[in-house]
């Protein structure tokens, strides 16, 4: 049994930590150049900010960032002050009244008053088992601790059934959470409502074209832009009109090969994009609509 038990969880591990290839069913896009080529490289300490798989530019000016770790890491989110190129402070904010499972991706939105949400994503399913998956909102830092204001717990839902699948992807959209299935070529995307209690139904919303594995996703404050992030590509989309048929919306496409293990996409409050890796570094750049 014991044997047993070790298989089932170096399984696990090994099947967060292990970029998995898949088929391609969906053709290579024509990209519009590299993030390495175009990005500000920052270089961050994994062991203060470990595993990053997540960013949201929150909580503090344009230079602070949230990140927070992937499975089997800390019940934690980390801050992190940019400076002159360089990371100059380091912040760890213990999670009071939710706990770390797969946690796989941030969202932020900002109220009439200014006031913002952060939206922390334990939705990680590698082995696919998981009916229901949470979502925690964090409205504030409190006494060095992220304190969880509500918890909406979520099952995925096509054609009335439940769909178990690996999702790594959260952004927030006009009153809304979206999801993303991981999985490259036809990615499945569902809507979390936030107005219908804490215990939820997210319906499938669309299938999305990708030739690769989705990792995070974010929309800017005003709704007009959209980011879908892959180990291949970062994808950018026009969704001032509405956040369907995506496939005909693309506005530019990047290459984030030479990035590693790209886990966290983000928009900056003064306007840019951030990207960060699970190997510790973190790409800023400006993107040309």
């Amino acid at each position: 049994m014991k044997n047993t038990l070790l298989v089932v969880l170096v399984f696990i591990l090994l099947s967060g930590c292990v970029v998995w290839k898949s088929a391609r069913s969906v053709e290579s896009p024509q990209t519009d150049g590299k993030i390495t080529d175009t990005a500000q490289k920052i270089v961050f300490d994994t062991e203060k900010a470990p595993e990053s798989s997540g960013i949201e530019n929150i909580f503090g000016d344009e230079n602070y960032f949230i990140t927070h770790g992937d499975s089997f890491c800390p019940s934690a989110v980390y801050g992190m002050q940019v400076k002159n190129g360089e990371v100059v402070r380091y912040d760890e904010f213990r999670l009071k009244g939710g706990s770390q499972f797969d946690w796989e991706d941030t969202a932020s939105s900002v109220d009439e008053n200014g006031n913002r949400t952060l939206y922390l994503a334990d939705i990680g399913d590698n082995l696919r088992f998981r009916t229901r998956k949470t979502i925690y909102l964090i409205t504030r830092i409190e006494n060095n601790r992220a304190v969880v204001d509500r918890k909406i717990r979520f099952r995925c839902v096509k054609d009335g059934k439940t769909v178990y699948a690996d999702t790594e992807s959260l952004f927030f959209y006009d009153g809304a959470l979206y999801v993303m299935t991981k999985n490259s070529g036809k990615a499945l995307m569902f809507r979390i409502p936030l107005d219908e209690g804490d215990r939820v139904d997210a319906e499938f919303v669309q299938s999305v074209s990708i030739p690769s594995l989705i990792t995070s996703a974010a929309a800017t404050d005003d709704g007009t832009v959209l980011a879908i992030l892959s180990l291949e590509y970062l994808y950018f989309y026009d969704i001032s009109d509405g956040i369907d048929e995506l496939d005909s919306k693309v506005m530019k496409i990047y290459s984030s090969s030479g990035c590693r293990q790209c886990e966290g996409v983000c928009f900056t409050r003064d306007g840019r994009v951030a990207v960060t890796n699970e190997q510790g570094e973190l790409y800023l750049f400006s993107v040309d609509f």
